[in-house]
């Protein structure tokens, strides 16, 4: 028997609420912390930097839009056609009681159910694939709240649930480490560049200046044809596979390799 069961995400919640309509003038600078729909990323958590404020007297007319410490937030609306936030579940960390903005819609969930697990849930495929298929609008993509907690999770007991959270924690842990690594590489291989050649647009150190042309000894230009595909032969570069990184070269070699004899004189 399975330990997995599949139930609809509605009944994982103790209760929920939408955000409130804020008018411009109802911001403020200081008070109590508004979320916004740009809160909610790929992050499982929610991002505090995007937090803007309003006043107290304002927070109280809106209690069904308040949420505290142990509530997720999600949104059910997105600006984007693709709708790449709708639905992405974000924990909410911080200790003060927070106001959500217009469109997003966050729950408390029952006590065995362990939120970085559902933050995760959101973000496979299989869930991304069943918001793709309730989702309405051109411009403005928005999902309805009911739909929303129709959709269907795999539930493991909650000692499981946390394990497969803290597994795709660390990996997370390790993907934004390795994202961090990489653009200190770049930093230091830029400054390694400037210190031994100096600023190519201001040349401090006088270096002689050229045309490209004239240290071009040779100039080839691609066939202007399609060419025959094979599983087998010379390897293509082609400007229609990008390089990730600026200079660098990128040869497909799947099922992209072009017969020798085309490549012949």
């Amino acid at each position: 028997m399975s330990l997995f069961q599949d139930v609809e995400l509605g009944n994982v919640m103790k209760n929920d609420c939408s955000g409130a309509s804020i008018k411009r003038d109802e911001f403020t600078q200081t008070g109590i912390r508004v979320v916004p729909k740009k809160a909610i990323s790929e992050n499982i958590k929610l991002d505090e930097a995007t937090f803007s404020h309003t006043s107290e007297e304002f927070f109280k007319k809106k209690q069904n839009a308040k949420v505290g410490k142990n509530f997720c937030v999600t949104t059910l609306r997105n600006l984007n056609p693709d709708g790449s936030t709708l639905g992405l579940v974000c924990e909410n960390l911080a200790n003060d009681e927070l106001l959500l903005a217009q469109g997003l819609f966050a729950f408390e969930l029952n006590d065995d159910i362990d939120a970085k697990y559902i933050c995760y849930v959101s973000r496979t495929n299989a869930f991304r694939d069943a918001i793709q298929k309730i989702k309405v609008g051109s411009t403005q993509v928005h999902i309805r709240a009911r739909e929303y907690k129709q959709i269907t999770i795999p539930l493991p007991p909650l000692p499981i649930q946390k394990q497969i959270a803290a597994l795709l924690e660390k990996a997370d842990t390790l993907r934004s480490q390795c994202k961090q690594m990489e653009q200190e590489l770049n930093q230091l291989a830029q400054s390694v560049f400037l210190e031994m050649f100096g600023d190519p647009v201001t040349n401090p150190k006088g270096w002689k200046k050229v045309v490209v042309g004239d240290v071009i000894s040779e100039i080839k230009d691609g066939p202007h044809v399609s060419p025959q595909y094979a599983d087998e032969g010379i390897p293509i570069l082609s400007s229609k596979y990008p390089p990730a990184k600026p200079g660098a070269l990128v040869v497909n070699r799947s099922k992209r390799s072009v017969k020798r004899s085309l490549l012949a004189p």
